[in-house]
């Protein structure tokens, strides 16, 4: 990246203390995201977090219409076993 991306000493104040990014404009046009590395790893984790939620609630979608169509559904170890591989974190 050739472009030239300037973030004023005040910029980094607020970065640190709010841990909000902010959008800096590059020379030549488009903005990039700054954001603290903590607040990334948090939100990071959060989406991580979101994932597992969704997942959940993807399997007990999916056990509830079994139940109520009268499938006896997989067996219970099967059934767990794509519990896990649904959790297991991303990456």
């Amino acid at each position: 990246m050739k472009e030239k991306i300037k973030i004023s000493k005040e910029q980094l104040e607020e970065l640190y203390r709010s841990g909000a990014p902010i959008v800096v404009p590059v020379e030549g046009g488009g903005e990039v995201v700054v954001q603290d590395a903590d607040a990334y790893r948090r939100m990071l984790a959060v989406l991580n977090e979101l994932d597992v939620i969704e997942s959940a609630r993807i399997c007990s979608e999916r056990w509830e219409a079994m139940r109520t169509a009268g499938d006896p559904g997989m067996p219970v170890a099967d059934f767990f076993a794509d519990v896990r591989r649904r959790l297991r974190p991303a990456g």
